[in-house]
């Protein structure tokens, strides 16, 4: 359904980013899963991490919800991106914002390695 209600067509790729690569004061982390290449931008500093679609904390409908994995028919490689979510959690981030909706702020571990158990 996507290819056609979607897609742009290609897009022009200028550059490439590498896990540890700096962007304005974040650091690149690999979080695939999802989409091939994708990544998460952290700073440790006041440990915010900007973690695109890694997780979600909406429903499909646009509802707020419980921090969760993309279904599994919008993933590449489901069990990678349940180990990608492993990994953002482990970095234990003050705040984590998702690519839709919500961040996840209080115990973000937690609510990461639950989302990664669902």
């Amino acid at each position: 359904m996507h290819r056609y209600a979607w897609d742009g067509g290609p897009v022009e790729v200028a550059g490439t980013l590498s896990e540890g690569d700096e962007v304005a004061g974040f650091s690149v982390v690999e979080i695939p899963g999802h989409a091939p290449g994708q990544i998460a931008l952290w700073r440790e500093s006041d440990r915010v991490a900007l973690s695109s679609d890694c997780f979600y904390t909406i429903d499909m409908w646009g509802r707020d919800s419980e921090p969760h994995l993309p279904l599994a028919m919008y993933n590449f490689d489901t069990e990678q991106a349940r180990e990608s979510i492993r990994k953002l959690a482990a970095l234990e981030p003050a705040a984590a914002w998702p690519g839709h909706a919500k961040p996840l702020t209080g115990d973000v571990r937690l609510q990461l390695e639950r989302a990664a158990e669902l």
